[in-house]
């Protein structure tokens, strides 16, 4: 997974440690959300750390619970454990029939025109130079114990 990101040109994220990743391994990312459930808080906090703001890219999601109440009630009678013990390939032809994956996409085409984040060499370093202070004084404080037994 660490090649794909480094190899890659942008990470789009909905994961706040997708962007730390990308973000530790020098690849401009971009955050996104579909799901309200995303801690902005943590984000916020995180990004702000770093000196960047956080704006993330609203996307559609495929499994919203619009979505899923339109396969019970309409496309499949309301027989979620059919849908579920067939091969997959009936929710599949329905995410495509009814244009979810074209709204994905479209929603990914609009993003390749956002700015991306990546934080400044000089707050990068900083932060690095902070967790190695702390390491070192983890090692001081224990200095030939298994991590396991901490």
């Amino acid at each position: 997974m660490l090649n794909q990101i480094m190899q890659s040109e942008i990470v789009i994220a909905e994961a706040m440690h997708g962007a730390i990743v990308a973000d530790t391994l020098r690849v401009p990312w971009i955050p996104s959300k579909a799901y309200n459930t995303i801690n902005d808080f943590k984000w916020r906090d995180w990004a702000q750390s770093l000196s960047l703001p956080y704006h993330p890219v609203p996307l559609k999601s495929l499994y919203s619970k619009e979505f899923m109440q339109t396969i019970l009630n309409g496309k499949l009678g309301g027989k979620l454990p059919n849908a579920l013990t067939s091969t997959g390939a009936s929710l599949y032809s329905f995410i495509r029939k009814n244009n979810f994956e074209a709204a994905a996409l479209n929603d990914l085409k609009k993003i390749k025109h956002t700015k991306s984040y990546l934080s400044k060499d000089l707050i990068f370093e900083s932060k690095s130079d902070q967790l190695l202070e702390k390491l070192e004084l983890f090692r001081r404080k224990y200095p030939k114990q298994n991590i396991n037994e901490i």
